[in-house]
């Protein structure tokens, strides 16, 4: 159950990325295309803070080690830590969306 709560919190960041992606008219086929996009069109350019990429790579990491590792245990702690990793990026991108688009949510 640990496991997949990495994996799903995962997936928070990444379709809360692919919303401001479809914002943006930005598209990638690939989940790590979406991170190297996501950090050269908002993050290197000074548009969200930059522990947001981290938190992006460091979730996509964890996603492939609890759904490719035989035998990977995800942690308490870890699956907390993600999950509110997960929250903190979420909020982030919707009060960019907020700001950018200047639309209620």
């Amino acid at each position: 159950m640990l496991n997949s709560s990495l994996g799903n919190s995962y997936y928070v960041i990444f379709h809360s990325v692919r919303v401001l992606f479809a914002l943006e008219g930005i598209d990638s086929k690939t989940h790590k295309g979406v991170a190297h996009l996501f950090n050269l069109h908002f993050i290197k350019l000074g548009l969200l803070p930059g522990k947001m990429n981290e938190v992006l790579s460091g979730a996509f990491e964890m996603r492939l080690d609890s759904d490719y590792e035989d035998f990977y245990f995800a942690s308490k702690e870890e699956t907390k830590e993600q999950i509110d990793n997960a929250g903190f990026f979420l909020n982030e991108i919707l009060e960019f969306i907020k700001q950018q688009y200047n639309v209620e949510l």
